[in-house]
């Protein structure tokens, strides 16, 4: 990502637990949700995630009954939908029934057909007071990159686009000269390569055509981030940590923003990482 930080003298491991903290960082910044599961900007899924549901909405009359707001975002699909009264007695909404808003991240019941299991709970004093939702689903970016020209990598073979973390399930095309190839070379989804078995020649142009999960600006405050750190802790290692400036003669040096490495302090964050992460923060709809 061309932050200029030496990474010689780390090891893998030293990097990978820094990245860690970065990201641990964007995600308290971005107020990110951490249950039923740790969110992921690069996607994922959910399973038994848990809403009330009034009992009004039965009647599928109440508008705000029928709809639910899940934790995550942005939400894709929804695979499980059930409404429990109690541990037996469920009534479960088929997904195809289920209307989803991807802008404003809610789903909502559009039909009343439905499963029902159990024997209802008789008498005022049996089944919850209020019912609860619960549901599965998927959520996540996808980002579409359209005649994109990657960069060569290491091998005159690889070429590396912008962007890493491809949805697998939309196949990429790779292009040379601007005709489509079929075969001639493998994907890497998660790096965002592509290797051919005969490397292109100098004169012949590769493009891609393909659709990315991890929001730029996410990628970008994290590498920010995980530079800052690994360059405040070599610092640290030549006995610098605690130098807000020095002077020698005419010329002085002083730093303007020092980082809390050890507890990453989210009203220390820098300001460069608080733009890229300003369209990601969380509000929760309750």
């Amino acid at each position: 990502m061309a932050f200029g930080t030496d990474l010689s003298g780390h090891t893998d491991l030293e990097i990978r637990s820094v990245i860690e903290q970065s990201s641990q960082l964007v995600n308290a910044y971005c107020a990110v949700p951490i249950t039923p599961a740790r969110h992921d900007f690069r996607g994922g899924s959910v399973i038994g995630e848990q809403h009330r549901w009034p009992l009004p909405s039965m009647t599928f009359t109440d508008q705000t009954s029928r709809r639910v707001y899940p934790l995550h975002a942005p939400l894709r699909s929804i695979t499980r939908f059930a409404v429990k009264f109690t541990n037996t007695y469920q009534v479960a909404v088929d997904p195809v029934n289920i209307y989803i808003n991807t802008l404003e991240n809610w789903a909502e019941v559009v039909s009343i057909a439905a499963i029902i299991s159990g024997v209802y709970p008789v008498g005022i004093n049996f089944g919850l007071y209020t019912p609860i939702v619960e549901m599965d689903y998927t959520y996540g970016w996808q980002f579409p990159i359209v005649g994109e020209e990657p960069g060569v990598s290491t091998s005159s073979d690889t070429f590396q686009a912008a962007n890493q973390f491809w949805v697998t399930t939309i196949t990429p095309v790779v292009y040379i000269d601007g005709t489509p190839q079929t075969s001639g070379f493998t994907l890497n989804y998660t790096e965002g390569t592509v290797t051919f078995t005969t490397p292109p020649t100098a004169n012949q142009v590769v493009t891609l055509d393909y659709t990315h999960r991890l929001p730029p600006g996410i990628a970008m405050a994290t590498g920010h981030l995980t530079a800052t750190f690994l360059n405040e802790g070599d610092l640290v290692a030549k006995g610098l940590g605690n130098l807000s400036s020095i002077r020698v003669e005419e010329i002085e040096l002083r730093r303007t923003y020092r980082p809390d490495t050890t507890q990453g302090l989210i009203q220390t964050i820098d300001p460069a990482v608080a733009i890229y992460l300003s369209d990601y923060i969380t509000m929760t709809v309750r």
